[in-house]
């Protein structure tokens, strides 16, 4: 596991192969957010405090997915500005347990289609596609216990599109509040235009 400074408020937290294998980690304990993420996440926080005086407390942290493959996982961990003392830090929506959605954002239909035409048939899983004022999502439904379905939704798909997991709630709100243009199969539909 490394820790690497890219400037005061941000910093890069990179696990390899060896660290799969030595924490017994899998591609979806990262999507799922699993009690072996989180330790090696504050372990990655003490590093950077202890090399890079990296201090969190009264942050707001963003961390963002910068990487995701067999061999290795990156995500850039952002401080964002002090809270106020009665502000408290958000709960985190995704427990461990709960089901997991997950929903890629892209820029245009044709990069949709593009992208459909290469995933279809890769793996079954249920996905539909919304759009949300000019941009294009793919609300994915993976089974978080197979591990064919994690891994294609976690490494394959994001090489198309940014990645965010989303609680069931949210995946609530964006049913209600947004266009569904296709439901349940708009990889298979849209990859046959």
């Amino acid at each position: 596991m490394k820790v690497e400074k890219i400037n005061d408020s941000q910093f890069l937290w990179s696990l390899d192969k060896n660290d799969f294998v030595e924490n017994q980690l899998k591609l979806q304990d990262f999507l799922l957010g699993t009690t072996k993420v989180q330790t090696l996440f504050q372990r990655a926080l003490e590093m950077a405090e202890e090399d890079f005086q990296f201090q969190v407390e009264g942050y707001l942290l963003y961390c963002q997915l910068t990487e995701m493959s067999e061999e290795k996982v990156s995500f850039a961990i952002t401080k964002k500005k002090q809270l106020a003392e009665n502000q408290q830090l958000p709960e985190n929506i995704i427990e461990p347990g709960q089901d997991l959605f997950l929903l890629y954002r892209f820029e245009s239909l044709d990069d949709v289609i593009q992208a459909s035409r290469i995933l279809n048939g890769r793996v079954q899983v249920v996905n539909s596609l919304y759009q949300v004022d000019n941009q294009y999502y793919i609300l994915a439904e993976p089974d978080t216990d197979n591990e064919q379905q994690m891994n294609t939704c976690g490494i394959v798909w994001t090489e198309f599109a940014p990645l965010k997991a989303i609680s069931p709630a949210q995946k609530a709100y964006m049913e209600e509040h947004h266009a569904c243009i296709i439901a349940e199969h708009a990889i298979e539909t849209l990859a046959n235009l």
